[in-house]
C-alpha cells in the first residue's frame, strides 16, 4: 500500500512538472516596478517576489541576459515566471 502511494505521488509531481513549466534564455528589455513585470525579449512575465526564486526585479536591469522558468497558458500576453536566473 504505501509503495503503491509513494508511486503515485511521483508520477503526480513528473506530470505537473513537465506538463506547466518552460524556460526562455533572453535579454530584459523592461522592467515595470508598480505592475512586478518584466519583459524579455517580447514576452511579459509577472514577477511575485513571493513566488518567483532568483535575483528581484530591483536588483535586475535592462540589457541583463536572464533565463527564466515559467507557466502560463499558451496565447496569454503575460506569463507567471517561477524562478529567474542572471547571466553573469
Amino acid at each position: 500500500m504505501l509503495r503503491w502511494m509513494i508511486g503515485g505521488l511521483a508520477a503526480t509531481v513528473m506530470l505537473t512538472g513537465v506538463a506547466l513549466a518552460d524556460e526562455m534564455t533572453g535579454k530584459v528589455e523592461e522592467i515595470d516596478l508598480t505592475s512586478m513585470r518584466m519583459t524579455v525579449d517580447g514576452q511579459v512575465f509577472n514577477v511575485s517576489p513571493e513566488n518567483v526564486v532568483g535575483p528581484t526585479l530591483e536588483e535586475l536591469q535592462v540589457g541583463d541576459t536572464v533565463t527564466v522558468t515559467y507557466e502560463g497558458d499558451a496565447g496569454l500576453p503575460t506569463y507567471n515566471a517561477m524562478t529567474i536566473n542572471k547571466s553573469e
